[in-house]
């Protein structure tokens, strides 16, 4: 007997039958995921970026600085007003969720700080609640409500610097009080 003598065949192919069915499932089902990535960009993706375009014009900043990344961030921070310690902790935790290991630990100041620029965000406008709520859960609805919404953040400022200017004394009334003295 010559047990060493022996060889083995290791050339297993597996088959669930016609390969031309295993094809046509795969094309089936990518085409099905392709679909459905679509119909969840259109639904959610797409309505969030336009809701966002049409606040930031609100805000006076350009529309286009909506959707790139990292510098949606600090504008979003500058519409908002908050301090640019606060814009810049922002955008380097939000950086840092990207490497791997330090996002266990990033994500929390991201999350804190989106929150509060949000916050200070939303009462930039005079839109309520409701309408945050749909930005955020369902942004398809967000969108045919935004064209009302009002910038009130510079609105605020100017009317402050109006009253200012409105109360301080005209340097032509003291010349003609001085006159008539």
């Amino acid at each position: 007997m010559n047990f060493l003598a022996q060889t083995y065949d290791y050339n297993y192919t597996y088959s669930s039958g016609d390969s031309s069915t295993n094809g046509a499932a795969t094309a089936l089902s990518a085409g099905f995921f392709l679909v459905m990535w679509l119909v969840l960009f259109a639904l959610f993706a797409l309505p969030a970026i336009i809701v966002m375009w049409k606040l930031f014009t609100k805000a006076g900043k350009p529309g286009w600085a909506s959707i790139v990344p990292i510098y949606n961030l600090y504008v979003f921070g500058k519409i908002a007003g908050v301090s640019d310690g606060m814009i810049w902790g922002y955008i380097i935790s939000t950086v840092l969720c990207i490497i791997p290991f330090i996002n266990f630990i990033a994500w929390i100041p991201a999350i804190i700080l989106g929150i509060l620029i949000l916050i200070e965000f939303i009462k930039k406008y005079d839109r309520d609640v409701v309408f945050w709520l749909l930005y955020i859960f369902l942004p398809i609805v967000a969108v045919f409500m935004v064209k009302d919404a009002k910038y009130k953040g510079s609105v605020a400022t100017s009317a402050n610097n109006s009253n200012a200017s409105a109360s301080a004394p005209k340097p032509e009334a003291q010349s003609e009080d001085q006159q008539a003295k």
